[in-house]
Protein backbone atom coordinates (compact mmCIF):
# COMPACT_ATOMS: atom_id res chain seq x y z
CA UNK A 1 0.00 0.00 0.00
CA UNK A 2 1.14 3.32 -1.30
CA UNK A 3 0.76 7.27 -1.92
CA UNK A 4 0.57 7.97 -5.63
CA UNK A 5 3.19 10.94 -5.71
CA UNK A 6 5.40 9.24 -8.58
CA UNK A 7 2.26 8.49 -10.31
CA UNK A 8 0.67 11.10 -12.61
CA UNK A 9 -2.84 10.79 -12.19
CA UNK A 10 -5.18 10.98 -15.68
CA UNK A 11 -8.17 10.47 -14.27
CA UNK A 12 -10.38 9.40 -10.81
CA UNK A 13 -13.82 8.25 -10.02
CA UNK A 14 -15.70 7.90 -6.59
CA UNK A 15 -18.14 5.17 -5.85
CA UNK A 16 -20.33 5.23 -2.52
CA UNK A 17 -17.40 4.01 -0.34
CA UNK A 18 -14.38 4.04 -2.69
CA UNK A 19 -12.05 5.63 -5.15
CA UNK A 20 -10.41 4.60 -8.21
CA UNK A 21 -7.41 6.30 -9.78
CA UNK A 22 -5.25 5.94 -13.09
CA UNK A 23 -2.60 7.09 -14.42
CA UNK A 24 0.87 6.68 -15.19
CA UNK A 25 4.52 7.13 -13.55
CA UNK A 26 5.41 11.17 -13.91
CA UNK A 27 7.93 12.21 -16.18
CA UNK A 28 6.84 9.49 -19.00
CA UNK A 29 4.55 11.56 -21.30
CA UNK A 30 3.62 8.15 -22.99
CA UNK A 31 3.13 5.02 -20.80
CA UNK A 32 0.79 2.71 -19.29
CA UNK A 33 -1.62 3.87 -17.41
CA UNK A 34 -2.43 1.76 -14.73
CA UNK A 35 -5.31 1.30 -11.69
CA UNK A 36 -5.14 2.29 -8.14
CA UNK A 37 -8.22 1.92 -5.73
CA UNK A 38 -9.03 2.34 -2.00
CA UNK A 39 -11.88 2.63 0.74
CA UNK A 40 -14.10 -0.48 1.45
CA UNK A 41 -13.02 -3.47 -0.18
CA UNK A 42 -16.74 -5.14 0.32
CA UNK A 43 -17.98 -7.51 -2.27
CA UNK A 44 -14.36 -6.89 -4.45
CA UNK A 45 -15.13 -3.53 -5.48
CA UNK A 46 -11.10 -2.68 -5.11
CA UNK A 47 -10.12 -5.82 -7.58
CA UNK A 48 -7.77 -6.69 -5.49
CA UNK A 49 -8.31 -10.26 -4.02
CA UNK A 50 -9.85 -9.77 -1.00
CA UNK A 51 -12.68 -7.81 0.62
CA UNK A 52 -10.02 -5.86 2.93
CA UNK A 53 -10.81 -1.93 3.10
CA UNK A 54 -7.41 -0.03 2.23
CA UNK A 55 -6.82 3.30 3.45
CA UNK A 56 -4.04 4.60 0.65
CA UNK A 57 -4.29 3.91 -2.71
CA UNK A 58 -3.06 0.55 -4.33
CA UNK A 59 -2.00 -0.62 -7.30
CA UNK A 60 -4.17 -3.16 -8.85
CA UNK A 61 -2.51 -5.64 -10.26
CA UNK A 62 -4.17 -8.59 -11.03
CA UNK A 63 -6.79 -10.02 -13.83
CA UNK A 64 -6.23 -11.72 -16.81
CA UNK A 65 -3.08 -12.17 -16.14
CA UNK A 66 -1.48 -15.58 -16.99
CA UNK A 67 -0.88 -17.82 -14.65
CA UNK A 68 2.60 -17.13 -13.02
CA UNK A 69 2.89 -13.94 -14.16
CA UNK A 70 3.07 -10.95 -10.90
CA UNK A 71 2.23 -7.62 -12.33
CA UNK A 72 4.20 -4.88 -11.10
CA UNK A 73 3.65 -0.88 -11.15
CA UNK A 74 6.86 -1.13 -14.03
CA UNK A 75 5.89 -4.19 -16.25
CA UNK A 76 1.42 -4.46 -15.59
CA UNK A 77 -0.27 -6.98 -16.32
CA UNK A 78 -3.81 -6.22 -15.15
CA UNK A 79 -6.29 -5.78 -18.17
CA UNK A 80 -4.30 -7.98 -20.18
CA UNK A 81 -1.65 -5.56 -20.61
CA UNK A 82 -3.45 -3.19 -22.08
CA UNK A 83 -3.33 0.98 -20.67
CA UNK A 84 -6.27 2.33 -18.64
CA UNK A 85 -8.56 4.66 -20.70
CA UNK A 86 -11.39 5.41 -18.02
CA UNK A 87 -12.59 4.39 -14.61
CA UNK A 88 -16.09 4.03 -13.11
CA UNK A 89 -17.03 4.01 -9.36
CA UNK A 90 -20.42 2.19 -8.64
CA UNK A 91 -22.17 1.69 -5.12
CA UNK A 92 -20.81 -1.57 -4.65
CA UNK A 93 -19.08 -2.46 -8.12
CA UNK A 94 -15.72 -1.04 -10.36
CA UNK A 95 -15.55 -1.20 -14.10
CA UNK A 96 -12.52 0.06 -16.46
CA UNK A 97 -12.20 0.71 -20.24
CA UNK A 98 -9.27 0.16 -21.80
CA UNK A 99 -7.39 1.86 -24.52
CA UNK A 100 -8.12 -1.19 -26.78
CA UNK A 101 -11.66 -0.70 -25.96
CA UNK A 102 -12.08 -3.97 -23.68
CA UNK A 103 -14.01 -3.74 -20.80
CA UNK A 104 -13.40 -5.24 -16.90
CA UNK A 105 -15.92 -5.40 -14.13
CA UNK A 106 -14.73 -6.24 -10.42
CA UNK A 107 -17.14 -5.79 -7.45
CA UNK A 108 -20.84 -6.69 -6.61
CA UNK A 109 -22.21 -9.17 -8.88
CA UNK A 110 -25.43 -9.14 -7.99
CA UNK A 111 -28.40 -8.00 -10.16
CA UNK A 112 -25.62 -8.35 -13.36
CA UNK A 113 -24.00 -5.27 -12.74
CA UNK A 114 -20.57 -6.89 -13.18
CA UNK A 115 -21.53 -8.79 -16.43
CA UNK A 116 -22.76 -12.46 -17.02
CA UNK A 117 -23.10 -14.50 -13.83
CA UNK A 118 -25.17 -13.54 -10.69
CA UNK A 119 -21.68 -13.61 -8.31
CA UNK A 120 -18.95 -10.96 -6.73
CA UNK A 121 -15.53 -10.74 -8.69
CA UNK A 122 -12.38 -9.72 -6.02
CA UNK A 123 -10.62 -9.62 -9.46
CA UNK A 124 -11.23 -7.26 -12.90
CA UNK A 125 -12.98 -9.71 -14.89
CA UNK A 126 -13.64 -8.69 -18.65
CA UNK A 127 -17.14 -8.49 -20.09
CA UNK A 128 -17.71 -9.52 -23.35
CA UNK A 129 -19.54 -7.09 -25.51
CA UNK A 130 -21.12 -7.41 -28.82
CA UNK A 131 -19.00 -4.52 -30.43
CA UNK A 132 -15.37 -5.19 -30.30
CA UNK A 133 -14.12 -1.46 -29.35
CA UNK A 134 -16.34 -0.13 -26.61
CA UNK A 135 -15.23 4.01 -26.15
CA UNK A 136 -16.83 4.80 -23.30
CA UNK A 137 -18.47 3.37 -19.88
CA UNK A 138 -20.67 4.48 -17.00
CA UNK A 139 -21.57 2.78 -13.54
CA UNK A 140 -24.41 3.62 -11.79
CA UNK A 141 -25.69 2.43 -8.56
CA UNK A 142 -26.64 -1.20 -9.83
CA UNK A 143 -26.04 -1.40 -13.45
CA UNK A 144 -23.14 -0.62 -16.11
CA UNK A 145 -23.74 1.14 -19.37
CA UNK A 146 -20.68 0.62 -22.25
CA UNK A 147 -20.80 2.99 -25.53
CA UNK A 148 -19.29 1.09 -29.07
CA UNK A 149 -17.23 3.76 -31.34
CA UNK A 150 -20.20 3.19 -34.23
CA UNK A 151 -22.57 4.73 -30.95
CA UNK A 152 -24.56 2.14 -30.16
CA UNK A 153 -24.92 1.77 -26.47
CA UNK A 154 -24.90 -1.37 -24.63
CA UNK A 155 -26.46 -1.54 -20.62
CA UNK A 156 -26.37 -4.14 -18.14
CA UNK A 157 -27.28 -4.52 -14.27
CA UNK A 158 -30.17 -3.79 -12.08
CA UNK A 159 -33.37 -2.73 -14.19
CA UNK A 160 -35.94 -2.54 -11.89
CA UNK A 161 -37.20 0.96 -12.36
CA UNK A 162 -36.26 0.45 -16.49
CA UNK A 163 -32.95 2.28 -15.79
CA UNK A 164 -31.70 -0.01 -18.38
CA UNK A 165 -33.62 1.62 -21.57
CA UNK A 166 -34.16 -2.02 -23.05
CA UNK A 167 -37.81 -2.28 -22.43
CA UNK A 168 -39.53 -4.03 -19.38
CA UNK A 169 -37.87 -4.26 -15.64
CA UNK A 170 -35.94 -7.43 -15.59
CA UNK A 171 -32.50 -7.39 -14.59
CA UNK A 172 -29.62 -8.02 -17.57
CA UNK A 173 -26.64 -9.60 -16.58
CA UNK A 174 -25.62 -10.11 -20.64
CA UNK A 175 -24.81 -6.12 -22.28
CA UNK A 176 -28.07 -5.42 -24.29
CA UNK A 177 -28.21 -3.30 -27.03
CA UNK A 178 -30.45 0.05 -26.12
CA UNK A 179 -33.02 1.10 -28.98
CA UNK A 180 -32.88 4.33 -28.94
CA UNK A 181 -36.00 5.99 -30.97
Amino acid sequence: EGALPDVFVVGASAGGSHTLFFGHRRGCTEGTNVLYSCGSGALGKLGLGDERDRHLPTLVTEGCTPLGVAPTATDPKAFGGDSVKQACAGDEHSVVLTTTGRVYTFGCGSNGRCGPGYWNRLYPDRVAVDRDVIVEIAAGEEHTLARAADGTLYAFGANGSGQLGIGGTVDEDIPEEVALP
